[in-house]
């Protein structure tokens, strides 16, 4: 995704509104994401101050993902949020050294910028609700479409001596 700049450095401290959708695939190889299914939306707004361009807004993703906790398929959706710095570099500025993405030929190129933020934002585990019961460890059914045949109790296996201590003093 990339914006045009010349007429946003003319009007310093002025923000000027972007949204657009783009194709995941335009990102890189991304096909090990659930949202690499599904167009992205990025909104937001840039403007121009101190020899800088500031860029924020989001970056709004869906796809669909596996419950941590029932292993059922849902659709998630997120909003990250994003404040980012572009400027151009000289010659002798040290681009490895600097917080600031670098501008080409007055375009922002926020390709890459996009990109890692959805890697590092990828979440680690999601559920399908938050009252999610997930699986019953034993048998494996989903608690949230109804009660198990397990046996209510389960003792673990090292305490079992300790029920029956429990059973000869009743």
């Amino acid at each position: 995704m990339k914006l045009q700049v010349s007429e946003i450095k003319a009007q310093q401290g002025k923000p000027f509104p972007f949204i657009c959708q783009v194709d995941p695939k335009d990102l890189g190889d991304m096909s090990a994401y659930p949202w690499s299914q599904h167009n992205l939306t990025i909104k937001g707004n840039v403007r121009y101050e101190s020899q800088r361009y500031i860029v924020e807004g989001t970056v709004h993703t869906e796809g669909e993902y596996e419950c941590s906790r029932c292993l059922s398929p849902f659709m998630y959706e997120q909003d990250i949020p994003f404040v980012e710095v572009y400027r151009e570099f000289n010659s002798y500025d040290k681009l490895d050294e600097s917080d600031e993405w670098p501008i080409d030929d007055d375009l922002i190129d926020m390709t890459e910028m996009i990109r890692e933020l959805l890697i590092m934002n990828e979440p680690y585990q999601v559920v399908c609700k938050e009252d999610c019961k997930g699986l019953c460890p034993h048998c494996g059914a989903n608690l949230n479409e109804g009660s198990c045949q397990c046996a209510d109790v389960h003792i673990d296996p090292r305490f079992a001596a300790l029920r029956d201590w429990l059973k000869k003093e009743e």
